[in-house]
This record gives C-alpha cells, sequence and structure tokens, in this order.
C-alpha cells in the first residue's frame, strides 16, 4: 500500500476479468472506491450486480465507475492530479446517527468535490482510453486455430497456449475463458 497525501492506496487492479455470473461474455467494470473516514483510495474489479453495496447506500463510501479499462499509469496520475479533490471529500465528511443509520454526511465544499471527481472521471477516461481490450475467446479465434488438429498433443496445445497467450498479452487482450481450455475444446471437436 501506497500512501498519497495522507490517503493510503490500497490498490490499483486495472485487468478486467469474465464475470462468471454473465456467461464470462462480459467483463468485470474498473472501479474507483473513495473511502473518507479510512482516508483510502481503491481501483478494483467489479462486476455489475444492481445492487448498491451498503457502504455506498450509507454513504460511508463513494464508487465512481469508470468506462473501459485505462492502464494503471493512467489511474496514477489521475489520483495525483486530483489528491486535492480528494482530500476535499474527505476532510467535508463525517458520520452521524440519522434516526435509523449511521450515515456519511458532506459538507458543501465535499460535495461540490465529490461533483468534481464525477466530472473529471467523465472527462478523463472514455472507451477510446480503454488499454484492455476483452474478448469472447470464440470471436478471437473466428477465423480458425489452424495448427490444431485431431491428432494434436496435449504437449503441443500447451505450447500453442503459451504462444497465443504471450500474444494476446502483447496486445492487452483479455480472454472470457482460458486459451488452453479453448484449444482442447478444438482437438476434441475435430474427432
Amino acid at each position: 500500500m501506497d500512501t498519497l497525501s495522507g490517503f493510503t492506496i490500497e490498490g490499483i487492479d486495472c485487468v478486467p476479468q469474465p464475470d462468471p455470473f454473465n456467461d464470462n461474455r462480459t467483463p468485470t467494470s474498473t472501479v474507483l472506491v473513495v473511502s473518507p473516514q479510512n482516508r483510502s483510495l481503491l481501483i478494483e474489479q467489479q462486476r455489475k450486480t444492481g445492487g448498491t453495496d451498503y457502504k455506498v447506500f450509507l454513504r460511508h463510501r463513494y464508487e465512481f465507475w469508470i468506462k473501459g479499462h485505462p492502464k494503471q499509469q493512467w489511474l496514477e496520475e489521475f489520483i495525483t492530479k486530483n489528491i486535492g479533490v480528494f482530500e476535499r471529500i474527505a476532510d467535508g465528511h463525517v458520520v452521524r446517527w440519522n434516526g435509523s443509520n449511521h450515515v456519511g454526511v458532506l459538507s458543501d465544499d465535499g460535495k461540490d468535490a465529490l461533483h468534481e471527481i464525477e466530472y473529471q472521471i467523465e472527462r478523463a477516461f472514455d472507451l477510446s482510453d480503454s488499454y484492455y481490450k476483452f474478448w469472447d475467446i470464440e470471436d478471437w479465434f473466428r477465423g480458425g486455430v489452424p495448427e490444431v488438429g485431431a491428432d494434436s498433443t496435449d504437449e503441443e496445445l500447451k505450447e500453442l497456449a503459451l504462444r497465443l497467450e504471450s500474444e494476446a498479452e502483447a496486445q492487452h487482450v483479455v480472454m472470457n475463458h482460458e486459451i488452453l481450455s479453448y484449444l482442447e475444446q478444438v482437438r476434441a471437436s475435430k474427432l
């Protein structure tokens, strides 16, 4: 964990993963999480559930969904550039009892800072900035896998999978399934 101007950076995970609850067809989303009481920031991958985390609901933390999957360097620069705005959110945040729950409340300056971060995220990132590309494995291999035949050995498939994984990684591609598993399926279909 790094510290920046009194904020703890809990982690930055910007690599999308297949969402198993959506048949691995959609990637997870990059989310910036601000916890003002802890003075911490986290960038993580989350799947869209349609629900709201109770800490977000009670405004103990704020989540900003980022379009696309920007690379870590862009996210680090964004945090560094806007650390003063995050400080204003934390400085303007208190937790109060509302008769039913302890809820987070922002001062006017804290609210302005929150809106400023929302605006900065909308302006700073768009889908064209996506560093990582998420591919359905069948679409990636739409033209076929010419080196896989019914007589391909397990060792040959492993070597091919390693080479294809390196190629995909070099192009910042994340697949929705493991390449080796897909190659084994292709071989089985040719029997």
